[in-house]
Protein backbone atom coordinates (compact mmCIF):
# COMPACT_ATOMS: atom_id res chain seq x y z
CA UNK A 1 0.00 0.00 0.00
CA UNK A 2 1.29 3.72 -1.02
CA UNK A 3 2.61 4.95 2.15
CA UNK A 4 0.38 7.98 3.62
CA UNK A 5 2.23 11.48 4.96
CA UNK A 6 0.91 11.45 8.85
CA UNK A 7 -1.08 14.65 9.14
CA UNK A 8 -3.14 15.03 12.71
CA UNK A 9 -6.47 16.93 12.44
CA UNK A 10 -6.75 18.74 15.63
CA UNK A 11 -10.29 17.93 16.14
CA UNK A 12 -9.63 14.04 16.19
CA UNK A 13 -6.80 14.32 18.25
CA UNK A 14 -9.06 15.89 20.88
CA UNK A 15 -11.24 12.92 20.34
CA UNK A 16 -8.75 10.45 20.76
CA UNK A 17 -7.39 12.29 23.80
CA UNK A 18 -10.64 11.79 25.49
CA UNK A 19 -10.69 8.33 24.63
CA UNK A 20 -7.55 7.54 25.62
CA UNK A 21 -8.32 9.25 29.07
CA UNK A 22 -10.20 6.17 29.88
CA UNK A 23 -7.17 3.62 29.91
CA UNK A 24 -4.14 6.09 30.99
CA UNK A 25 -3.83 7.92 34.08
CA UNK A 26 -3.50 11.70 33.92
CA UNK A 27 0.38 12.84 33.28
CA UNK A 28 2.34 15.86 33.01
CA UNK A 29 3.57 15.01 29.08
CA UNK A 30 6.40 14.69 27.99
CA UNK A 31 9.36 12.69 25.61
CA UNK A 32 9.38 9.29 26.76
CA UNK A 33 13.04 8.11 27.40
CA UNK A 34 13.97 6.07 24.31
CA UNK A 35 15.07 2.88 26.34
CA UNK A 36 11.56 2.49 27.78
CA UNK A 37 10.38 2.68 24.15
CA UNK A 38 12.95 0.24 23.13
CA UNK A 39 11.53 -2.28 26.42
CA UNK A 40 8.39 -2.12 25.61
CA UNK A 41 8.57 -3.09 22.56
CA UNK A 42 10.58 -6.32 23.27
CA UNK A 43 7.90 -6.96 25.78
CA UNK A 44 5.61 -6.54 23.07
CA UNK A 45 6.88 -9.09 21.00
CA UNK A 46 7.05 -11.55 23.29
CA UNK A 47 3.56 -10.85 24.02
CA UNK A 48 2.07 -10.80 20.69
CA UNK A 49 4.33 -14.18 19.13
CA UNK A 50 4.25 -16.21 22.76
CA UNK A 51 7.19 -18.29 21.88
CA UNK A 52 9.18 -18.55 25.06
CA UNK A 53 6.00 -18.44 27.44
CA UNK A 54 6.94 -22.07 27.94
CA UNK A 55 10.84 -22.08 28.59
CA UNK A 56 10.57 -23.44 31.55
CA UNK A 57 7.47 -26.47 31.16
CA UNK A 58 9.68 -29.52 32.16
CA UNK A 59 12.22 -28.32 33.75
CA UNK A 60 13.83 -28.89 36.66
CA UNK A 61 14.16 -31.73 39.09
CA UNK A 62 13.03 -35.16 37.73
CA UNK A 63 9.93 -36.21 39.04
CA UNK A 64 6.21 -36.39 38.17
CA UNK A 65 6.09 -33.83 34.55
CA UNK A 66 3.17 -31.68 34.05
CA UNK A 67 0.21 -33.60 31.56
CA UNK A 68 -0.88 -31.90 28.30
CA UNK A 69 -3.82 -29.51 29.80
CA UNK A 70 -1.49 -28.60 32.78
CA UNK A 71 1.39 -27.75 29.90
CA UNK A 72 -1.22 -25.53 28.08
CA UNK A 73 -2.48 -23.86 31.49
CA UNK A 74 0.96 -22.51 32.33
CA UNK A 75 1.70 -21.47 28.95
CA UNK A 76 -1.58 -19.75 28.91
CA UNK A 77 -0.74 -18.23 32.04
CA UNK A 78 2.55 -16.83 31.45
CA UNK A 79 1.70 -15.87 28.01
CA UNK A 80 -0.77 -14.00 29.82
CA UNK A 81 1.31 -12.42 32.44
CA UNK A 82 3.28 -11.19 29.52
CA UNK A 83 0.43 -9.38 27.77
CA UNK A 84 -0.65 -7.81 30.41
CA UNK A 85 3.13 -5.96 31.30
CA UNK A 86 3.11 -5.10 27.83
CA UNK A 87 0.00 -3.54 28.18
CA UNK A 88 0.87 -1.29 31.26
CA UNK A 89 4.40 -0.66 29.73
CA UNK A 90 2.75 0.87 27.09
CA UNK A 91 -0.08 2.62 28.61
CA UNK A 92 2.86 4.93 30.08
CA UNK A 93 4.36 5.18 26.40
CA UNK A 94 1.55 6.20 25.29
CA UNK A 95 0.53 8.81 28.71
CA UNK A 96 3.87 10.55 28.20
CA UNK A 97 3.83 11.06 24.43
CA UNK A 98 2.81 14.07 22.78
CA UNK A 99 0.22 13.76 20.33
CA UNK A 100 2.31 15.02 17.31
CA UNK A 101 4.91 12.46 17.69
CA UNK A 102 4.40 10.47 14.44
CA UNK A 103 4.93 7.18 16.77
CA UNK A 104 1.94 7.75 18.66
CA UNK A 105 -0.83 6.13 16.34
CA UNK A 106 1.55 2.76 16.34
CA UNK A 107 1.57 2.37 19.90
CA UNK A 108 -2.25 2.65 20.14
CA UNK A 109 -1.78 0.01 17.39
CA UNK A 110 0.16 -2.07 19.24
CA UNK A 111 -1.84 -2.00 22.52
CA UNK A 112 -5.13 -2.71 20.13
CA UNK A 113 -3.53 -5.94 19.34
CA UNK A 114 -2.75 -6.83 23.29
CA UNK A 115 -6.68 -6.20 23.64
CA UNK A 116 -7.27 -8.52 20.64
CA UNK A 117 -5.08 -10.99 22.34
CA UNK A 118 -6.93 -10.63 25.52
CA UNK A 119 -9.81 -11.11 23.61
CA UNK A 120 -9.32 -14.13 21.85
CA UNK A 121 -7.83 -16.19 24.76
CA UNK A 122 -11.00 -15.29 27.21
CA UNK A 123 -13.23 -16.61 24.35
CA UNK A 124 -11.13 -19.54 23.42
CA UNK A 125 -10.96 -20.46 27.12
CA UNK A 126 -14.92 -20.34 27.08
CA UNK A 127 -15.75 -22.65 24.71
CA UNK A 128 -13.07 -25.00 25.94
CA UNK A 129 -15.46 -25.58 29.02
CA UNK A 130 -18.06 -27.29 26.09
CA UNK A 131 -16.75 -30.66 26.56
CA UNK A 132 -16.94 -31.13 30.59
CA UNK A 133 -20.33 -28.62 30.24
CA UNK A 134 -21.63 -31.16 27.98
CA UNK A 135 -20.38 -34.52 30.02
CA UNK A 136 -20.98 -33.10 33.75
CA UNK A 137 -24.98 -32.20 32.50
CA UNK A 138 -26.64 -35.56 34.22
CA UNK A 139 -23.47 -36.34 35.94
CA UNK A 140 -22.74 -34.18 38.25
CA UNK A 141 -25.47 -31.04 38.04
CA UNK A 142 -23.90 -28.98 40.15
CA UNK A 143 -20.50 -28.97 38.60
CA UNK A 144 -22.30 -28.09 35.33
CA UNK A 145 -23.44 -24.64 36.56
CA UNK A 146 -20.66 -23.92 37.82
CA UNK A 147 -18.30 -24.56 34.31
CA UNK A 148 -21.94 -22.76 32.41
CA UNK A 149 -21.05 -19.63 35.01
CA UNK A 150 -17.29 -19.75 34.20
CA UNK A 151 -17.75 -19.74 30.27
CA UNK A 152 -20.25 -16.60 30.78
CA UNK A 153 -17.72 -14.68 32.49
CA UNK A 154 -15.24 -15.53 30.34
CA UNK A 155 -17.24 -14.69 27.34
CA UNK A 156 -17.64 -11.24 29.22
CA UNK A 157 -14.20 -10.65 29.85
CA UNK A 158 -13.54 -11.00 26.03
CA UNK A 159 -16.37 -8.62 25.24
CA UNK A 160 -15.04 -5.91 27.86
CA UNK A 161 -11.29 -6.52 25.69
CA UNK A 162 -13.24 -6.45 22.90
CA UNK A 163 -15.19 -3.22 23.43
CA UNK A 164 -11.19 -1.73 24.78
CA UNK A 165 -9.75 -2.69 21.46
CA UNK A 166 -12.43 -1.05 19.90
CA UNK A 167 -12.14 2.06 21.97
CA UNK A 168 -8.12 2.01 20.88
CA UNK A 169 -9.42 1.58 17.25
CA UNK A 170 -11.55 4.65 17.19
CA UNK A 171 -8.84 6.49 19.07
CA UNK A 172 -6.74 6.24 16.27
CA UNK A 173 -9.59 6.57 13.46
CA UNK A 174 -10.11 10.03 15.07
CA UNK A 175 -6.81 11.24 15.97
CA UNK A 176 -4.76 9.71 13.09
CA UNK A 177 -6.39 9.50 9.48
CA UNK A 178 -2.54 9.39 7.92
CA UNK A 179 -1.81 6.21 9.86
CA UNK A 180 0.12 4.11 7.63
CA UNK A 181 -2.24 1.50 8.71
CA UNK A 182 -5.09 2.61 8.62
CA UNK A 183 -6.80 0.44 6.44
CA UNK A 184 -5.79 -2.46 8.74
CA UNK A 185 -7.40 -0.52 11.69
CA UNK A 186 -10.70 -0.01 10.02
CA UNK A 187 -10.84 -3.77 8.66
CA UNK A 188 -10.41 -5.49 12.16
CA UNK A 189 -12.38 -2.32 13.76
CA UNK A 190 -15.08 -3.88 11.14
CA UNK A 191 -14.32 -7.62 12.20
CA UNK A 192 -14.59 -6.64 15.88
CA UNK A 193 -17.79 -4.35 15.97
CA UNK A 194 -19.22 -7.63 13.78
CA UNK A 195 -18.16 -9.67 16.59
CA UNK A 196 -19.94 -7.97 18.73
CA UNK A 197 -23.13 -7.36 17.05
CA UNK A 198 -22.92 -4.67 16.15
CA UNK A 199 -23.57 -4.50 12.57
CA UNK A 200 -24.10 -0.76 11.28
CA UNK A 201 -20.90 0.40 12.69
CA UNK A 202 -19.31 -2.95 11.20
CA UNK A 203 -20.82 -2.01 7.52
CA UNK A 204 -19.58 1.82 8.08
CA UNK A 205 -16.01 0.62 9.27
CA UNK A 206 -16.02 -1.50 5.95
CA UNK A 207 -17.61 1.67 3.46
CA UNK A 208 -14.50 3.80 5.06
CA UNK A 209 -12.31 0.89 4.04
CA UNK A 210 -13.43 0.18 1.00
CA UNK A 211 -14.53 4.14 -0.37
CA UNK A 212 -10.77 5.37 1.16
CA UNK A 213 -8.30 2.82 0.30
CA UNK A 214 -8.90 1.14 -3.06
CA UNK A 215 -5.81 -0.39 -2.81
CA UNK A 216 -5.67 -2.05 0.63
CA UNK A 217 -4.48 -5.79 1.02
CA UNK A 218 -7.67 -5.66 2.80
CA UNK A 219 -10.28 -4.90 0.46
CA UNK A 220 -11.38 -8.39 -0.69
CA UNK A 221 -11.82 -9.07 3.25
CA UNK A 222 -14.16 -6.31 3.70
CA UNK A 223 -16.05 -7.42 1.05
CA UNK A 224 -16.45 -10.97 2.23
CA UNK A 225 -17.56 -9.39 5.02
CA UNK A 226 -20.54 -8.39 3.40
CA UNK A 227 -21.18 -10.98 1.87
CA UNK A 228 -21.51 -12.85 5.23
CA UNK A 229 -23.02 -9.71 6.86
CA UNK A 230 -26.12 -10.48 3.32
CA UNK A 231 -25.66 -13.62 3.49
CA UNK A 232 -26.73 -14.32 7.13
CA UNK A 233 -30.04 -11.94 6.76
CA UNK A 234 -31.11 -14.36 3.61
CA UNK A 235 -30.34 -11.17 1.21
CA UNK A 236 -28.93 -13.52 -1.57
CA UNK A 237 -28.50 -11.16 -4.57
CA UNK A 238 -26.40 -8.57 -2.37
CA UNK A 239 -24.37 -10.77 -0.65
CA UNK A 240 -23.64 -12.47 -4.34
CA UNK A 241 -22.83 -9.45 -5.34
CA UNK A 242 -20.52 -8.51 -2.19
CA UNK A 243 -18.78 -11.89 -2.99
CA UNK A 244 -18.59 -11.77 -6.44
CA UNK A 245 -16.09 -8.39 -5.60
CA UNK A 246 -14.38 -10.44 -3.45
CA UNK A 247 -13.47 -13.17 -5.92
CA UNK A 248 -12.18 -10.96 -8.07
CA UNK A 249 -8.78 -10.40 -5.89
CA UNK A 250 -8.07 -14.30 -7.36
CA UNK A 251 -4.42 -13.96 -5.73
CA UNK A 252 -6.10 -13.04 -2.28
CA UNK A 253 -6.75 -16.30 -0.08
CA UNK A 254 -10.38 -15.31 0.56
CA UNK A 255 -10.77 -15.78 -3.27
CA UNK A 256 -11.47 -19.56 -2.94
CA UNK A 257 -14.49 -18.94 0.14
CA UNK A 258 -16.10 -15.94 -2.21
CA UNK A 259 -16.38 -18.11 -4.79
CA UNK A 260 -18.09 -21.14 -2.87
CA UNK A 261 -20.22 -18.44 -1.00
CA UNK A 262 -21.22 -16.99 -4.04
CA UNK A 263 -21.75 -20.54 -5.35
CA UNK A 264 -24.75 -21.00 -2.66
CA UNK A 265 -26.05 -17.76 -3.57
CA UNK A 266 -26.72 -18.72 -6.90
CA UNK A 267 -28.01 -21.95 -5.75
CA UNK A 268 -30.57 -20.08 -3.42
CA UNK A 269 -31.30 -18.30 -6.30
CA UNK A 270 -31.93 -20.82 -8.32
CA UNK A 271 -29.46 -19.88 -10.96
CA UNK A 272 -27.73 -23.79 -10.64
CA UNK A 273 -25.51 -23.65 -13.68
CA UNK A 274 -23.88 -20.64 -12.16
CA UNK A 275 -23.61 -22.31 -8.96
CA UNK A 276 -21.98 -25.67 -10.61
CA UNK A 277 -19.50 -23.25 -12.53
CA UNK A 278 -18.48 -21.74 -9.13
CA UNK A 279 -18.04 -25.01 -7.27
CA UNK A 280 -16.36 -26.47 -10.25
CA UNK A 281 -13.69 -23.40 -10.22
CA UNK A 282 -13.47 -23.98 -6.31
CA UNK A 283 -12.55 -27.18 -6.96
CA UNK A 284 -9.74 -26.14 -10.16
CA UNK A 285 -8.61 -23.91 -7.53
CA UNK A 286 -7.63 -25.94 -4.52
CA UNK A 287 -6.17 -28.65 -7.21
CA UNK A 288 -3.92 -26.43 -9.29
CA UNK A 289 -2.62 -23.95 -5.72
CA UNK A 290 -3.74 -26.08 -2.97
CA UNK A 291 -2.14 -29.43 -2.58
CA UNK A 292 -0.81 -28.97 0.73
CA UNK A 293 -2.88 -26.08 2.32
CA UNK A 294 -5.17 -27.56 5.22
CA UNK A 295 -7.82 -24.75 4.47
CA UNK A 296 -8.35 -25.19 0.58
CA UNK A 297 -8.25 -29.19 0.79
CA UNK A 298 -11.23 -28.52 2.97
CA UNK A 299 -13.16 -26.25 1.32
CA UNK A 300 -12.55 -28.27 -1.79
CA UNK A 301 -14.40 -31.48 -0.05
CA UNK A 302 -17.04 -29.05 1.23
CA UNK A 303 -17.21 -28.20 -2.98
CA UNK A 304 -17.39 -31.44 -4.26
CA UNK A 305 -19.93 -32.38 -1.59
CA UNK A 306 -22.12 -29.32 -2.29
CA UNK A 307 -21.68 -30.19 -6.15
CA UNK A 308 -23.85 -32.83 -5.92
CA UNK A 309 -26.99 -31.26 -4.62
CA UNK A 310 -26.25 -29.10 -7.57
CA UNK A 311 -26.51 -31.55 -10.41
CA UNK A 312 -29.36 -32.94 -8.77
CA UNK A 313 -30.71 -29.90 -10.10
CA UNK A 314 -29.74 -29.62 -13.70
CA UNK A 315 -28.52 -33.40 -14.16
CA UNK A 316 -28.95 -36.60 -15.53
CA UNK A 317 -28.25 -40.10 -13.53
CA UNK A 318 -26.77 -41.38 -16.68
CA UNK A 319 -24.37 -38.91 -16.86
CA UNK A 320 -23.68 -38.77 -13.58
CA UNK A 321 -20.92 -41.22 -12.98
CA UNK A 322 -18.66 -39.99 -16.18
CA UNK A 323 -18.88 -36.38 -14.98
CA UNK A 324 -18.09 -36.95 -10.88
CA UNK A 325 -15.12 -39.31 -12.17
CA UNK A 326 -13.77 -36.49 -14.25
CA UNK A 327 -14.49 -34.14 -11.33
CA UNK A 328 -12.98 -35.97 -8.41
CA UNK A 329 -11.83 -39.18 -9.44
CA UNK A 330 -11.06 -40.74 -5.43
CA UNK A 331 -14.64 -39.93 -4.45
CA UNK A 332 -16.66 -40.60 -7.52
CA UNK A 333 -18.98 -43.04 -5.98
CA UNK A 334 -19.34 -41.40 -2.81
CA UNK A 335 -20.41 -38.27 -4.89
CA UNK A 336 -22.94 -41.03 -6.93
CA UNK A 337 -24.31 -42.73 -3.66
CA UNK A 338 -25.06 -39.42 -2.75
CA UNK A 339 -26.91 -38.38 -5.76
CA UNK A 340 -28.73 -41.53 -5.97
CA UNK A 341 -30.18 -40.65 -2.14
CA UNK A 342 -31.58 -37.20 -3.30
CA UNK A 343 -33.06 -38.55 -6.10
CA UNK A 344 -35.21 -41.04 -3.41
CA UNK A 345 -35.53 -38.25 -0.93
CA UNK A 346 -37.56 -36.47 -3.92
CA UNK A 347 -39.07 -39.08 -5.01
CA UNK A 348 -36.90 -39.80 -8.58
CA UNK A 349 -37.25 -43.71 -7.32
CA UNK A 350 -36.59 -45.12 -11.00
CA UNK A 351 -34.14 -42.84 -11.58
CA UNK A 352 -32.02 -43.02 -7.95
CA UNK A 353 -32.49 -47.28 -8.37
CA UNK A 354 -30.91 -47.08 -12.33
CA UNK A 355 -27.61 -45.01 -10.63
CA UNK A 356 -27.71 -47.54 -7.36
CA UNK A 357 -27.45 -50.45 -10.12
CA UNK A 358 -25.09 -48.64 -12.02
CA UNK A 359 -22.63 -48.44 -8.93
CA UNK A 360 -23.09 -51.98 -7.94
CA UNK A 361 -21.73 -52.85 -11.98
CA UNK A 362 -18.86 -50.64 -11.41
CA UNK A 363 -18.00 -51.98 -8.01
CA UNK A 364 -19.02 -55.67 -7.90
CA UNK A 365 -15.64 -55.72 -5.06
CA UNK A 366 -16.69 -53.39 -2.49
CA UNK A 367 -18.65 -53.95 0.12
CA UNK A 368 -20.49 -50.63 -0.39
CA UNK A 369 -22.38 -52.67 -2.88
CA UNK A 370 -24.89 -54.19 0.20
CA UNK A 371 -25.68 -50.57 0.85
CA UNK A 372 -26.40 -49.52 -3.06
CA UNK A 373 -29.05 -52.74 -2.90
CA UNK A 374 -30.48 -52.18 0.28
CA UNK A 375 -31.11 -48.46 -0.42
CA UNK A 376 -32.88 -50.31 -4.22
CA UNK A 377 -35.21 -52.60 -1.82
CA UNK A 378 -36.20 -49.77 0.39
CA UNK A 379 -36.96 -47.43 -3.07
CA UNK A 380 -39.14 -50.36 -4.43
CA UNK A 381 -40.62 -50.95 -1.15
CA UNK A 382 -42.05 -46.98 -1.04
CA UNK A 383 -44.00 -47.70 -4.59
CA UNK A 384 -46.39 -50.03 -2.16
CA UNK A 385 -45.98 -53.50 -4.80
CA UNK A 386 -45.60 -56.20 -2.49
CA UNK A 387 -44.52 -58.43 -4.70
CA UNK A 388 -41.78 -56.29 -6.42
CA UNK A 389 -40.18 -55.70 -3.19
CA UNK A 390 -40.50 -59.05 -2.09
CA UNK A 391 -38.44 -60.13 -5.11
CA UNK A 392 -35.74 -56.83 -4.90
CA UNK A 393 -35.51 -58.58 -0.68
CA UNK A 394 -34.33 -61.45 -1.89
CA UNK A 395 -31.62 -60.24 -4.19
CA UNK A 396 -30.52 -58.24 -1.22
CA UNK A 397 -30.38 -61.16 1.31
CA UNK A 398 -28.55 -63.24 -1.88
CA UNK A 399 -26.17 -60.67 -2.08
CA UNK A 400 -25.76 -60.51 1.70
CA UNK A 401 -25.05 -64.20 1.97
CA UNK A 402 -22.60 -64.45 -1.09
CA UNK A 403 -20.55 -61.07 0.33
CA UNK A 404 -20.84 -62.49 3.79
CA UNK A 405 -19.60 -66.40 2.61
CA UNK A 406 -16.63 -64.52 0.76
CA UNK A 407 -15.41 -62.34 3.37
CA UNK A 408 -16.15 -59.19 1.26
CA UNK A 409 -18.47 -58.27 4.55
CA UNK A 410 -17.03 -58.25 7.38
CA UNK A 411 -16.06 -56.67 10.80
CA UNK A 412 -18.50 -53.91 11.48
CA UNK A 413 -20.01 -53.57 8.01
CA UNK A 414 -20.88 -57.02 8.53
CA UNK A 415 -22.60 -56.36 11.87
CA UNK A 416 -24.33 -53.16 10.72
CA UNK A 417 -25.75 -54.59 7.51
CA UNK A 418 -26.98 -57.61 9.48
CA UNK A 419 -28.68 -55.54 11.64
CA UNK A 420 -30.52 -53.15 8.55
CA UNK A 421 -31.47 -56.67 7.03
CA UNK A 422 -32.81 -58.03 10.09
CA UNK A 423 -34.91 -54.91 10.88
CA UNK A 424 -35.86 -54.84 7.25
CA UNK A 425 -36.92 -58.51 7.10
CA UNK A 426 -38.87 -58.12 10.61
CA UNK A 427 -40.58 -55.14 9.69
CA UNK A 428 -42.29 -55.91 6.09
CA UNK A 429 -42.98 -59.60 7.10
CA UNK A 430 -44.89 -59.17 10.26
CA UNK A 431 -46.47 -55.60 8.98
CA UNK A 432 -47.96 -57.75 5.59
CA UNK A 433 -48.73 -60.61 8.12
CA UNK A 434 -50.90 -58.25 10.33
CA UNK A 435 -52.79 -56.52 7.53
CA UNK A 436 -53.20 -60.22 5.63
CA UNK A 437 -55.87 -60.98 9.26
CA UNK A 438 -57.61 -57.98 8.17
CA UNK A 439 -57.55 -58.02 4.24
CA UNK A 440 -57.62 -61.30 3.94
CA UNK A 441 -55.40 -60.57 1.05
CA UNK A 442 -53.55 -63.71 -0.08
CA UNK A 443 -50.74 -61.71 -1.96
CA UNK A 444 -50.32 -59.77 1.62
CA UNK A 445 -49.69 -63.28 3.12
CA UNK A 446 -47.47 -64.94 0.32
CA UNK A 447 -45.16 -62.33 0.57
CA UNK A 448 -45.25 -62.13 4.48
CA UNK A 449 -44.63 -66.00 4.03
CA UNK A 450 -41.29 -65.57 1.81
CA UNK A 451 -40.00 -63.18 3.84
CA UNK A 452 -40.48 -65.41 7.21
CA UNK A 453 -38.63 -68.26 5.79
CA UNK A 454 -36.12 -65.97 4.35
CA UNK A 455 -35.26 -64.06 8.00
CA UNK A 456 -35.12 -67.69 10.08
CA UNK A 457 -32.74 -69.46 6.91
CA UNK A 458 -30.74 -66.63 6.60
CA UNK A 459 -30.20 -65.30 10.13
CA UNK A 460 -30.69 -68.77 12.46
CA UNK A 461 -28.97 -67.66 15.23
CA UNK A 462 -30.63 -64.27 15.76
CA UNK A 463 -31.77 -63.19 19.35
CA UNK A 464 -35.51 -63.10 17.85
CA UNK A 465 -35.14 -65.93 15.52
CA UNK A 466 -37.76 -67.86 17.96
CA UNK A 467 -40.26 -65.53 17.42
CA UNK A 468 -40.01 -65.27 13.79
CA UNK A 469 -40.19 -68.66 13.76
CA UNK A 470 -43.42 -68.79 16.19
CA UNK A 471 -44.96 -66.35 13.41
CA UNK A 472 -44.28 -67.97 10.31
CA UNK A 473 -45.57 -71.73 12.19
CA UNK A 474 -48.97 -69.30 12.97
CA UNK A 475 -48.63 -68.28 9.15
CA UNK A 476 -48.87 -72.20 7.81
CA UNK A 477 -51.50 -72.83 9.81
CA UNK A 478 -53.64 -70.25 8.74
CA UNK A 479 -53.26 -71.94 5.06
CA UNK A 480 -53.30 -75.07 5.90
CA UNK A 481 -49.67 -76.23 5.69
CA UNK A 482 -49.63 -78.46 8.52
CA UNK A 483 -46.92 -80.27 8.10
CA UNK A 484 -44.79 -77.12 7.75
CA UNK A 485 -46.55 -75.77 10.70
CA UNK A 486 -45.73 -78.81 12.93
CA UNK A 487 -42.21 -78.42 11.86
CA UNK A 488 -41.88 -74.99 12.70
CA UNK A 489 -43.40 -74.96 15.69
Amino acid sequence: MRQVALKRIVPGALGAAVIAAAFFPTAALGQPKTEKRDEVIRVFKRAVTEADADDEIGKGPTGPRLNARDMVRVFQAKAQAMRDRAIKKLKEIIRDTPDDDPNKPEYFFRLSELFWGKANFYTLRAFGYDDDIWKTEKSDPARHEQLKRLKQEDLERAREYRRDTLKVYEAIRGGYPGYRKMDEVLFYMGFNYKEMGEAEKAQGAFIELIKKFPQSRFLADAWLAFGEFFFDIDEMDRARKAYDKAAKFKDRKTYGFATYKRGWCNFNLGKYRDALSDFLEVIRYADEEGKSDKNRISLRNEATKDLVTVYAQIGTGAKAIPFFKKVAPKVWAEMSFKLAKLYSNTGKVKDANDLYRRLIRLNKDKPEIIEYEYAIARNVESIGDKSATTLEVKRMVGLFGKMRETGLLSGDKLESMSRKIREMLRELSTTWHRESQVTKNDTYLSNAHQLYELYVDTFPDADDVYVMTFYLAELLYRTGEWEKSARAY
